[in-house]
């Protein structure tokens, strides 16, 4: 099932659907986002009436690439843009041998336009060349006719008597009016699902890109990656080298089209380096459990037990077998090194001294939360809160991953000593999409707000009431700005459900074991959250014109003032989206305001069935 995902995707966006010799009947312009390569006289596309296509291309001849290193030297489209599709492509890598020399196979599809038929025909096109490095540049015609030319340029820096830095950028150069870059005349003047495959000659093979270890990022990357070297880089494309390149199960007709088409091909299915425009690459899960089998006892992961902590010896408990375990690990480092080469010792000695000041961090943390109740209750208000907003999302029994406890531990000294020499760092939490992240944000934000609150009613701050903004969240699209609003409306809406519940003791939820005696624990102003975004998704103002006001009741207006389509704890409509109710049962409730009583209104609603 999962290579059948792939495949299929490989295919929506890259393409060819249907083989190399595919019909289809809408523009391929507008079917294959990827792997579409204009022509060079196209220093701007025009929109045309019939055609979506837009974007700017204001490249007027090729240029080096203008970065430091003379190694990395390629003419690349001179202008980034997410809508300009580019004219050239290519790969670069370094060979080892006196004189580099490989044979080469490009690949690509044009799509001409049937009026009689209406559909567009593809027309696969293959080239096979020898290369032999004789000087630095080069320019080799793989394609020539009435219509124009496809050009390979390929250039070669000698790095020293044994490497060399090879170029090969494949250039579209096909004819075309420049004052119509658009619909079929583009179309048919583009060339798609291109593929650059080159296979060294005997003897020769790719050498590691070099990194500037005059960089001390450099430096630790290298050193972290030192078992995974870089063979090769992609311009406008990504570069693949055999030992990364898809497993035999990803090699059918549907990734290489062309190349299963000509036969003369066929000795270009494993080759040493390729372009690609849809890169797959294997990258294993993190291991996100407790390792029982690699560390004794584990700490409290349970939000809910944690939110319940209160006594010093509860704390190290619960909290201290991630710091044994995190020690330990550090340990075993320690004695890895002592197998390493002399050149990555050193580096290594490094990584274990960052390692080494986040541990002593942890410790503050947890030193902290012995020490401070204020600091304890807030972290134990973080927890009961994230353990509450996953309760109303289901998830009844949801437990930290031990990268989010310890990143939440690591930032309880700099967020509790404004003097903190940390609060000139930044902490990333580096994991992918799914990994947890979010969550521990969350809880971190829901600490600061509860413990500029406690300061505040201790008066040790000079703000009075511990209001106004706690957190800045800033995010890079407005989808994901208000995905993420939301998930943080739901933790802001269970921080004010905690603030203002009733206990025995006073307003304000606490641990059964909490000796703080606050009538109010964390003040009277309410924890809120609020969203700033462009007025295309929602209006800027609200009784203006074309404002909130006007939005609210069906006129025109710039944006979507109901954001929150739904209530962060039960889930109840709050308003209707554009699409409309889901199919099945919906509850709806409706605020109104009437002279009548609830009876009066009730009675009338019932008169209308």
């Amino acid at each position: 099932m999962r290579e059948k995902l792939i495949e299929e995707m490989v295919k929506e966006v890259y393409g060819p659907r249907n083989g190399a010799l595919e019909e289809i009947n809408d523009d391929p312009s507008k079917e294959y986002i990827t792997g579409v390569i204009i022509p060079r006289k196209c220093r701007q596309t025009y929109p045309n009436p019939d055609s979506e296509l837009e974007g700017a291309l204001g490249e007027d001849s090729i240029v080096d690439d203008d970065e430091a290193d003379e190694e990395i030297l390629v003419f690349t489209p001179s202008e980034i843009d997410p809508q300009t599709k580019p004219r050239s492509f290519g790969i670069s890598f370094v060979v080892e041998g006196e004189k580099p020399s490989f044979r080469i196979c490009v690949t690509w599809g044009r799509y001409f336009r049937d009026e009689k038929n209406k559909v567009w025909k593809r027309k696969p096109y293959f080239a096979i060349k020898h290369i032999s490095i004789d000087k630095r540049t080069d320019r080799i015609t793989l394609y020539e006719d009435e219509d124009g030319e496809i050009l390979l340029h390929m250039r070669s820096i000698q790095k020293d008597d044994n490497h060399n830095i090879i170029m090969v950028n494949i250039l579209n150069d096909l004819n075309i009016n420049s004052k119509n870059c658009y619909g079929k005349n583009l179309t048919e003047a583009s060339i798609f699902q291109p593929s650059l495959r080159i296979k060294l000659d005997d003897g020769l093979k790719l050498s590691p890109i070099h990194i500037d270890d005059n960089e001390e990022k450099g430096e630790y990357l290298h050193f972290l990656y030192r078992n995974k070297p870089v063979l090769a880089r992609g311009y406008m494309c990504s570069a693949i080298w055999d030992k990364i390149d898809y497993p035999e199960r990803f090699r059918s007709r549907s990734f290489w089209a062309d190349g299963h088409h000509f036969s003369e091909c066929s000795e270009f299915m494993e080759v040493d380096v390729r372009s690609e425009f849809v890169p797959l690459y294997p990258d294993p899960s993190p291991v996100f459990e407790w390792e029982n089998d690699k560390y004794e006892k584990s700490p409290v992961l349970s939000p809910l037990k944690l939110s319940e902590m209160w006594n010093e010896d509860e704390i190290d408990e619960y909290l201290s077998p991630l710091i044994e375990a995190y020690e330990k690990w550090i340990e075993n480092n320690e004695d890895a090194i002592k197998a390493m080469e002399n050149n990555g010792r050193n580096k290594a000695r490094e990584l274990i001294t960052f390692q080494r000041e986040a541990l002593n961090r942890l410790r503050k943390g947890i030193d902290i939360l012995k020490k401070d109740k204020d600091v304890r209750i807030s972290f134990c208000f973080a927890n009961r809160t994230i353990w509450l907003q996953s309760k109303w999302k289901k998830f009844t029994d949801f437990k930290w991953r031990p990268f989010q406890l310890a990143f939440i531990l690591l930032n309880i000294e700099s967020l509790y000593d404004e003097n903190s020499r940390y609060r000139n760092s930044t902490d990333l939490l580096w994991v992918s999409t799914g990994g947890g992240k979010t969550e521990a944000y969350l809880a971190i934000m829901a600490f600061i707000m509860a413990l500029r609150r406690r300061r505040a009613r201790r008066g040790t701050v000079s703000n009075k009431t511990g209001g106004g903004t706690a957190i800045i969240t800033r995010y890079t699209l407005r989808l994901l700005t208000i995905q993420q609003f939301r998930r943080t409306l739901r933790m802001v809406t269970a921080a004010e459900y905690l603030r203002v519940m009733k206990t025995d003791h006073g307003i304000g939820w606490r641990p059964e074991k909490c000796d703080i005696d606050d009538e109010l624990m964390y003040g009277s102003m309410r924890f809120s959250a609020g969203m700033w975004v462009g007025s295309g998704v929602s209006p800027n103002h609200l009784r203006k014109k074309r404002g909130g006001i006007d939005a609210l009741r069906g006129h025109d207006a710039y944006g979507e003032p109901a954001q929150i389509t739904t209530c962060p704890s039960c889930g109840s409509w709050l308003s209707v989206p554009d699409s409309g109710l889901p199919e099945g049962k919906n509850t709806l409730y409706l605020v109104v305001r009437s002279s009548k009583n609830s009876d009066e209104i009730n009675r009338e609603i019932l008169s209308h069935k």
